[in-house]
């Protein structure tokens, strides 16, 4: 007697759940740390407006999505539309692109996390390899322990994880925009939003390092199978989780230019959010920037498994 197939939980996502998970897939406070340094190595002031128009490029492909989730919800996602669409040996490279990917960052990621745990409670310890792989491990199995658990633990591990870092973000920004904009650091004018500053070469090298900036929000048409009223909720959830990340990110690139010189930015590399931290408050306080840096890495680790999973779930499905 064949068993009855494994199925993912249904009705157990709202729109406001579908959102966080988006914002956190996207982990502004890493991502921000990651590249936004190296972005304004690449263009300087262009900087928001390179985020602002890969960001609308991005928003062309989000509402491809929703197109796409709306026709045919699946947990597989670009997987299972690449499949459907064109034919499965596209859709099954399509597939492993994203599963290979997931696992790199998965290792990867975890290592930021530890760096940023042992800054807050063993900085002794920080240059220690055996120590960050011990914790880096740790945060790994702990995270997938969440999502073992079901949807909904890891639904309200995320709520709190991303409200933590938005938050965060969300004070060092108005902090700094609010402080610095009467003496700026480096002056901005709403005219650098223009298109007319960028040369093909440099709209190419900030396009090129900001598309890293919103990698990760399509994790909510992944889930899409777990979320109510499927067809409609998980594409306005990326919808969504684009418009506050976007805002976020040029936000913050606001806040750096207005706070730190390029030499400033240049010299903080991926530490830039600390940097920017300790500019604006005394410690302990500037230790919000690690903590903001942690939660978010955290919290794309999970995003990351939940797409890994769910796209091999689809994929053996299909007994692809």
């Amino acid at each position: 007697m064949s068993k009855e197939p494994v199925k993912l939980k249904s009705n157990a996502l709202g729109l406001g759940e579908s959102i966080i998970m988006g914002v956190a897939g996207a982990a502004p406070a890493y991502s921000m740390a990651a590249a936004m340094a190296t972005l304004m190595a690449a263009v300087g002031l262009l900087s928001i407006a390179s985020i602002f128009y890969c960001g609308l490029i991005i928003f062309g492909v989000t509402i491809v999505y929703m197109k796409l989730n709306r026709e045919h919800p699946s947990a597989g996602g670009a997987y299972t539309w690449v499949t459907k669409a064109f034919h499965p040996i596209l859709g099954f490279f399509a597939g492993w692109a994203l599963l290979v990917a997931s696992a790199i960052f998965m290792v990867s990621g975890t290592i930021p996390a530890a760096t940023a745990t042992l800054a807050l409670v063993a900085p002794d310890y920080i240059e220690n390899p055996y120590v960050v792989t011990a914790i880096a491990a740790g945060w790994l199995v702990f995270v997938s322990l969440v999502v073992v658990k079901g949807i909904k633990l890891s639904s309200y591990a995320q709520l709190i994880l991303t409200l933590t870092e938005v938050l965060l973000i969300g004070i060092l920004i108005v902090y700094a925009i609010s402080k610095n904009i009467a003496d700026p650091a480096q002056p901005l004018t709403w005219s650098l939003l223009s298109p007319h500053w960028f040369t093909p070469e440099s709209f190419t090298n900030g396009a090129l390092t900001a598309i890293f900036l919103f990698w990760g929000w399509d994790v909510t048409v992944n889930l899409s199978e777990e979320t109510r009223d499927s067809r409609k909720v998980a594409g306005l959830g990326a919808f969504f989780a684009m418009v506050i990340v976007l805002l976020l990110f040029m936000s913050f690139a606001a806040a750096l230019q207005l706070s730190l010189t390029e030499a400033e930015i240049e010299a903080a590399g991926t530490n830039v959010i600390f940097v920017l931290a300790q500019k604006l408050f005394p410690e302990p306080w500037s230790y919000i920037a690690i903590i903001a840096v942690m939660v978010s890495t955290i919290g794309t680790i999970e995003t990351n498994i939940l797409q890994f999973t769910r796209t091999m779930y689809a994929k053996g499905r299909d007994r692809m």
